[in-house]
């Protein structure tokens, strides 16, 4: 069975460095990006599962990547969050970002269970 394919859409690759590893760790694919233009491009070799996009992009970069992972990949969308929960958008789960890393897999892996990696 492969490992479920994951989509991370950080703000900075220094987010991407902590986040990366620890779904890696909890047996997922990860393909990182910083921007919402270079995740819009991406051409998979295999539709992602999973979609995490991170806060700090706007509204209309986050609901473009929404409907991508929807209708293109057929993904299940977590939304990280900052100060706001952006209200209008409506992903399968939201995280806020104080949640960290921790917070994020146990979502990542509510929506799309993997089998965590032993040691």
């Amino acid at each position: 069975m492969s490992r479920p394919a994951v989509l991370c859409i950080s703000f900075d690759e220094t987010v991407s460095r902590m986040r990366v590893p620890a779904l890696s760790e909890a047996g997922y694919d990860v393909t990182a990006v910083i921007s919402t233009s270079e995740a819009l491009a991406l051409k998979p070799p295999r539709p992602f599962d999973l979609v995490v996009i991170g806060h700090r992009f706007d509204i209309k970069g986050k609901e473009a990547l929404i409907n991508k992972a929807r209708n293109d990949w057929k993904a299940k969308v977590i939304l990280v969050c900052g100060a706001s929960n952006d209200a209008e958008l409506h992903p399968d789960k939201r995280v806020y970002a104080l949640e960290g890393v921790t917070g994020l897999v146990e979502a990542v892996h509510e929506l799309a269970p993997a089998a965590a990696l032993k040691p």
